[in-house]
């Protein structure tokens, strides 16, 4: 069966409306993330100090997806796109996605794709477990589907990973996943990840989606034309 790949950035930590979706104020979650990303001495694999910080998170991202459909879903309000910010690029843009692709619902696994850094596991892990979540897989509507988090090797602000180990990684996660069709959502992530992930896209033949927080819908990146073009995913 088909994994979908997503890209991690830091939105699950860092939007400015996370906890806002409930009765609360979000100002000492906010207060909280800042400590947070001023910490120097932090490490990548442990929350350390900051246990209560990732619940109050998880929390605030459920509050978000406890909310009626049209909370992200309404179209003919603005409100809907701010409400976008009370939860993770990763999270939305998936959602989003499997409700414009419907056949994406054949997925079996999520494979969550984090930098290697404090910031980037710590969303990363906060995103895998909201994805795990009642309150989120009710809203995909998709039958069965697993998440697990990869870490890309040496990714940090200096890109240095190489696009061979990105290919190994990406083809060893979709075999255990039964094979088929790969996809990628490249929603957050560093610039230059990115655009190596659209490089191995066009290579091996791989669906590329993208989906920006200003936008009402995914796009796809096209890699069987001749030029790369963008269209809604609708019509994919």
């Amino acid at each position: 069966m088909p994994a979908l790949f997503v890209t991690v950035g830091t939105s699950a930590i860092h939007n400015n409306r996370i906890g806002l979706a409930g009765p609360r104020t979000n100002e000492a979650l906010l207060q909280a993330v800042a400590e947070f990303d001023a910490d120097a001495t932090k490490v990548k694999w442990e929350k350390g100090p900051y246990w209560r910080l990732f619940d109050q998170l998880f929390e605030a991202h459920i509050q978000a997806w406890r909310n009626p459909p049209d909370f992200f879903l309404d179209r003919s309000d603005v409100l809907s796109q701010r409400n976008y910010r009370t939860t993770s690029a990763e999270l939305l843009s998936t959602y989003l996605m499997a409700r414009t692709v419907p056949h994406l619902r054949d997925t079996s696994r999520v494979v969550l794709l984090a930098s290697d850094t404090p910031a980037g596991i710590f969303a990363a892990e906060l995103n895998r477990v909201v994805m795990q979540s009642d309150e989120y897989r009710a809203r995909m509507g998709w039958a069965n589907y697993q998440v697990r988090l990869e870490v890309v090797t040496d990714l940090d602000g200096k890109v240095t990973n190489s696009f061979r180990e990105v290919r190994s990684l990406i083809a060893s996660c979709a075999k255990e996943a039964g094979g088929g069709q790969v996809r990628i959502n490249v929603t957050g992530g560093f610039k230059g990840f990115v655009a190596t992930l659209g490089i191995l896209a066009g290579k091996e033949n791989y669906n590329l989606y993208y989906m920006h927080e200003s936008l009402l819908q995914p796009f796809f990146i096209d890699s069987k034309a001749e030029q790369v073009v963008t269209r809604p995913a609708a019509h994919w």
